[in-house]
């Protein structure tokens, strides 16, 4: 029918079980309807015999109608407060201009960009389209906008688990106690991040400002090839300490004279190259304020493009990033996880990307969407 599609037209039942499912979706649209109804008939059963109760009445009902009761209860000003660490959520009441509801991926992207919500509630479909373009397109148009998703998804329908802007998830059909669960769920990791990102930039500018008064030793380079050494070419890894010491170890396993290698840094150019007895190392720096011989620590696309360039450009290629701390600061932290992955399973060209990451200021979460696209190494 116009209201719905039937995805799945056979039943299967393992042995010893009892129960089977058939799958359909409805068909969206924007227009409040009375609820529907149709009839689902089983009509041949293969070593199974078919008897009197072969049919049942199904009822779509009409979400147009059902979303004011489940939202009426969530829009509205959100409070979070924060008790002996436990960061309850409260709720007060309030002005229903405080939510937006959009039913199209291009009207998602301009309401965020105007609105900027703290949490958006995002269906898997919206209207026809892919749900999760609304996040690609608003990273795309949008810059910087903060993103905290809650996914609306059937029970069969996957987190995606390299996607760091999505905080959380709700199985379709929903009840209003599941939004307020999510909610608050959601509320209270936005919470943690921020208090966590604080954080972070104590520490990091007192451990910068203790480490650039250390003596750096120089890095002895190795001409033994790096298979000897356990590594492989083409294999991306990363390498968790609180300061980026042992990453110019674990570069100077790679021999200069056939390795060509790009280090990205937050340091000048001079005192990176300083740190190698021998070879040629290319080093691109990173700055809040770009002068001349460095770039912006903003700018991702332009980074992105450059090493992508260097890869293409020379044969094997490895880049170094010895300022993962430095860009997060920068640029967030689910920005740069994105800018990682991105930049790892988008390049054509065979290379090894290498990365100094202090673990100690990552969830779990974290750490584990890292891995999709780095081998952890231990020195």
């Amino acid at each position: 029918g116009k209201d719905y599609v039937v995805t799945s037209k056979s039943i299967i039942i393992p042995a010893g079980e009892t129960v089977g499912n058939v799958e359909f979706y409805p068909i969206g649209d924007d227009v409040e309807n009375q609820d529907r109804t149709f009839t689902v008939t089983i009509v041949s059963a293969e070593g199974a015999t078919v008897e009197g109760n072969a049919t049942t009445l199904i009822t779509l009902l009409d979400n147009e109608r059902l979303l004011p009761e489940a939202y009426a209860k969530v829009c509205g000003q959100w409070t979070a407060t924060q008790d002996n660490g436990t960061y309850p959520v409260t709720i007060e009441g309030y002005a229903k201009d405080d939510v937006k509801r959009v039913s199209s991926v291009d009207e998602a992207v301009s309401k965020v960009g105007d609105f900027q919500p703290d949490i958006i509630m995002l269906d898997t479909w919206v209207g026809d389209e892919d749900g999760l373009r609304v996040i690609s397109r608003c990273k795309e148009n949008l810059g910087e906008v903060p993103l905290n998703i809650i996914l609306i998804k059937s029970a069969s329908e996957q987190v995606p688990r390299d996607n760091p802007y999505i905080k959380g998830f709700i199985d379709k059909p929903f009840k209003s106690t599941d939004v307020l669960k999510a909610l608050k769920d959601v509320t209270e990791i936005i919470i943690r991040e921020e208090e966590q990102n604080s954080e972070k930039k104590r520490k990091r500018k007192e451990s910068k400002s203790l480490f650039r008064k250390k003596d750096r030793k120089k890095i002895e380079v190795s001409s033994v090839d790096i298979e000897s050494k356990g590594l492989s070419f083409g294999t991306s890894y990363m390498i968790f300490e609180s300061e980026p010491e042992k990453i110019y170890s674990f570069i100077g396993l790679f021999d200069p004279d056939k390795y060509r290698i790009l280090m990205v840094s937050s340091e000048k150019a001079k005192a990176v190259r300083e740190r190698f007895d021998r070879g040629s190392v290319d080093v691109v720096s990173l700055t809040p304020t770009p002068k001349s011989g460095s770039m912006d620590i903003h700018g991702l696309g332009s980074l992105m493009v450059y090493v992508n360039d260097f890869v293409k450009m020379h044969q094997f290629p490895v880049v170094v990033f010895d300022n993962f701390a430095d860009l997060v600061e920068a640029d967030g932290l689910n920005n740069i996880l994105v800018f990682f992955h991105q930049m790892i399973s988008g390049s054509k060209d065979e290379a090894t990307f290498v990365v100094s990451v202090d673990d100690s200021q990552l969830t779990d979460k974290d750490k584990n969407i890292l891995k999709l696209d780095f081998k952890l190494h231990n020195f």
